[in-house]
């Protein structure tokens, strides 16, 4: 039997399209200090991240960390869960500040609280949009304190 990680070890040693594109998910690997695996699985959703080049990441990471106003590797986990923040940094972290000032606000809660409670849970974040929904918002509200229904 193959655990998690032995499957998806077995997944990334197939071969990709080309060597170019093998190479390329090493280096992007090397950057985000993730493996291969997971950067595979990242460039399956995100088709344009085969193209970015390792420098290019980590200069993509640092734009996200600075205005999303995190530490770089807050920014580099939450890039590795939501590829689209390395593809288009600026729109999406831009859309991903706005959406965490909001959350925040409406949450009265600190913005590293509610970035934790993301990159620990990272269903909230990995959907196909960067928009924060309100059911990412109650979602979150139960995570900071469980204590009853969302309605209440």
């Amino acid at each position: 039997m193959f655990d998690i990680k032995q499957l998806s070890d077995v997944i990334s040693a197939t071969a990709i399209d080309g060597a170019e594109q093998q190479h390329n998910l090493e280096q992007v690997a090397g950057a985000l200090g993730e493996s291969v695996a997971t950067i595979k699985n990242m460039a399956f959703r995100q088709k344009a991240l085969l193209g970015v080049d390792a420098a290019e990441v980590r200069g993509r990471v640092e734009q996200v960390a600075e205005i999303v106003g995190v530490p770089y590797e807050k920014a580099r986990r939450m890039c590795v869960i939501q590829p689209m923040l390395l593809t288009e940094p600026k729109r999406n972290a831009e859309a991903l500040e706005y959406g965490l000032r909001i959350i925040c606000h409406d949450l009265a809660a600190p913005k590293e609280e509610i970035v934790d409670l993301i990159i620990a849970n990272p269903s909230i974040l990995h959907g196909r949009q960067m928009r924060l929904s309100v059911a990412d918002m109650a979602h979150l509200a139960m995570l900071r304190e469980p204590k009853s229904r969302i309605v209440d």
